[in-house]
């Protein structure tokens, strides 16, 4: 089970709508608006490659591509409603790689020489 807190600090009162499908839940808070909030893209960097695992073919053995890693940073910009900055969060996330793999038969290791 999942619990959710949070406090009102706002001095109106805010309202919960939930709605649900047997599939779906869905939970909107509502209230008067304090706050505008902004959010500022940093793009990627810092771009990792795709390493490459082999492995025996088998039925557990799936072949992907992989994909490659790279990190992101964004900033959240708060600011009250007269367009005054409140406050700025930088944040910054790390995706990593994700390995290639290849499905091939590892070649078996070399035979020693007959003796003469």
């Amino acid at each position: 089970m999942i619990d959710l807190n949070f406090r009102n600090d706002n001095p109106t009162a805010v309202a919960i709508q939930t709605i649900w499908t047997p599939a779906t839940i869905t939970v909107k808070l509502w209230g008067t608006k304090r706050y505008t909030v902004e959010f500022v893209n940093g793009g990627r960097y810092g771009s990792t490659g795709a390493p490459t695992t082999v492995k025996s073919p088998g039925d557990s053995c799936r072949t992907s591509k992989g994909q490659s890693g790279f990190s992101t940073s964004d900033t959240q910009i708060v600011g009250d409603l007269a367009g005054k900055e409140i406050r700025r969060t930088p944040r910054t996330v790390v995706y990593n790689s994700v390995p290639a793999i290849r499905c091939e038969v590892k070649p078996a290791p070399p035979s020693a020489p007959p003796p003469a």
